[in-house]
């Protein structure tokens, strides 16, 4: 079975870099709450990681009360993309969203996962904000939000 330490290491530091203390957050269960989808054969399918706490980090956007979404991918996505997968993990962090009267769902998306964008685009997310080079030099970073009122 792959880790989660493996697994970010594989699909995640690519595009922004060591994620040591992410793992360690994750880890900890400091500030956030992590699910991995696994097949009958205990194998990684994907796995969705989001703060279990209600942020006003993206106030001056707007943006209230939210649960900002860390990380959401398939493993394998050219295999497993349309299968619903996706659909599965965003759901986990949706219902917990919902369960602490969360007003926003926050993500940010690289520009180089467009695939990304489309799948939030088709949840709901609408683009609020461009950041440039916050992770990686000479990257575009959308900041996405879904509104939860209605």
């Amino acid at each position: 079975m792959q880790t989660m330490s493996n697994l970010f290491q594989d699909i995640i530091a690519p595009l922004y870099g060591d994620q040591k203390s992410a793992l360690e957050k994750i880890a900890s269960a400091q500030d956030r709450l992590s699910y991995m989808l696994l097949n009958q054969e205990s194998d990684a399918l994907g796995v969705v990681i989001f703060k279990s706490q209600l942020s006003q980090e993206f106030e001056s956007l707007g943006i209230n009360n939210a649960i900002e979404l860390k990380t959401l991918f398939v493993v394998n996505a050219n295999k497993n993309s349309g299968v619903g997968l996706g659909s599965q993990l965003f759901s986990q962090c949706l219902n917990y969203a919902q369960l602490v009267n969360a007003q926003n769902i926050v993500v940010t998306v690289s520009e180089e996962k467009d695939e990304s964008l489309k799948f939030f685009e088709r949840k709901g997310f609408q683009r609020v904000n461009a950041l440039e080079g916050k992770y990686k030099s000479g990257i575009t970073e959308f900041i996405l939000v879904k509104s939860l009122t209605a």
